[in-house]
């Protein structure tokens, strides 16, 4: 059988603001440290549909197609990050919009700080290349660069995607041909 968590404590641990407002203690660790070990759960579905072997054959058919398509993916969130770094970097507005100002999680950095060096630059540009619209209000330059770097991430993110899901198809029909 399962183990679940009643539903007080799933809202808790599994959302971060729940979370920050209850502090810490033991009890609050060891949920945090087990709550990752349910995600063992979906290896148990693996006796019932048998699809780590069908995963295995997709990425080992289709490892230089998905590795091309990886490639640009990080070609494109490293160009979409550097110019994020370089457009915002010296912006020392905080950029939090009217309709999201009573929120208390957005204040406190400026646009510089958020965009200070390249890898803080590449978790903002991630959560916009994979189709989060900004919660910040951006300069002309940074707007721009937003809207490109949207439809090239979604591009790329479909393009591996599609790779994927097709090899996918074509494994489980020839499994059952």
């Amino acid at each position: 059988t399962f183990v679940s968590l009643n539903p007080r404590t799933r809202n808790t641990y599994f959302h971060p603001h729940a979370r920050w407002a209850t502090g810490h203690s033991w009890t609050n660790l060891c949920y945090e440290l087990v709550i990752p070990l349910r995600l063992l759960r979906l290896f148990c579905l693996d006796e019932y549909f048998n699809s780590l072997p069908v995963l295995k054959a997709v990425f080992f058919t289709l490892w230089s197609r998905l590795l091309r398509s990886g490639y640009a993916m990080g070609v494109v969130w490293l160009w979409h990050a550097t110019l994020l770094h370089l457009l915002n970097r010296g912006d020392l507005t905080d950029g939090v919009s009217p309709v999201t100002a009573n929120n208390p999680l957005l204040f406190g950095r400026s646009q510089s700080e958020r965009f200070d060096n390249l890898f803080t630059a590449a978790q903002y540009s991630m959560v916009h290349l994979i189709g989060d619209y900004p919660i910040r209000e951006y300069n002309v330059a940074s707007r721009v660069v937003l809207v490109v770097g949207l439809v090239m991430g979604l591009a790329v993110i479909a393009a591996f995607t599609g790779i994927f899901a097709s090899g996918f198809v074509n494994c489980i029909v020839k499994k059952h041909v």
